[in-house]
């Protein structure tokens, strides 16, 4: 999705006019379900800015000089969201940072049965992002994943090359497989002023490639929402848009 672009000169300032894209995810948000907040993370706002932050977390979409490797936004999280949607602002000065995005439909094929058939509702130990911690700087693996569910034939995928911490020898294996199979299909988006990106949080798996910021107030600027739907168990009747929902681990 592509839309007129208007210019702001200041990054996420205090107070300052809907913009553009946030108006476009607005919009396009609420054609897919129900705008919502993470108590945990950002106070609860609705609506991300995501830019480069001098001496963010390596697991922070903040960081910009690393990899921010393949997840699925918060595997961990029983309401995890359905969709993830950024709209960009502004892309990178060299316009190489690109979006990753890997599908479980097309990766699967490339995991032998074996590993498949092993994965399949197996609940593997997943860490959790700082936001999530409760304060606590490494309560280890709080949460409890499943890197292939529901249909067998069309599983969804829970998977975060980061925080998820299989201890059993086959889990690990079973998971390698998969994390190389999805590499193998990976698709890099090279998001523009003026683009909305729509990710299937329960089909695939995304990343962001480095970039290095100049700190001149006209870094990449991406604007982020999250997008629960009835699919999956997400909402159970009565929710509104603009909700603020609380941390239970899946286990």
């Amino acid at each position: 999705i592509r839309a007129a672009f208007t210019f702001s000169p200041s990054i996420a300032p205090a107070d300052r006019p809907l913009l553009n894209m946030e108006a476009m995810l607005g919009i396009v948000g609420r054609r897919l379900g129900l705008h919502t907040g993470y108590q945990e993370l950002r106070s609860g706002t609705v609506y991300h800015d995501v830019y480069p932050s001098p001496g963010a977390h390596h697991l922070s979409s903040e960081t910009s000089e690393t990899l921010l490797e393949f997840h699925t936004e918060m595997a961990y999280h029983q309401l995890q969201p359905n969709y993830v949607m950024l709209g960009c602002s502004r892309a990178d000065h060299e316009r190489r940072a690109a979006t990753l995005v890997g599908s479980v439909r097309k990766a699967l094929p490339l995991v032998p049965e074996g590993f498949r058939t092993h994965l399949f509702d197996r609940k593997v130990p997943c860490c959790v992002d700082v936001a999530f911690r409760g304060g606590v700087e490494d309560p280890g693996a709080i949460a409890e994943v499943k890197p292939l569910y529901g249909d067998p034939s069309d599983p969804l995928l829970g998977y975060d090359r980061e925080l998820l911490a299989p201890e059993d020898p086959r889990d690990v294996e079973a998971v390698e497989s998969l994390s190389k199979a999805l590499d193998a299909v990976t698709e890099a988006v090279h998001l523009i002023p003026g683009d909305v990106l729509i990710v299937d949080n329960f089909r695939t798996t995304h990343a962001r490639t480095p970039f290095t910021p100049r700190w001149d107030g006209a870094d990449r600027w991406l604007h982020r929402v999250y997008i629960r739907t009835d699919r999956f168990g997400q909402l159970s009747g009565g929710e509104h848009a603009g909700d603020v929902v609380s941390f239970t681990p899946r286990g």
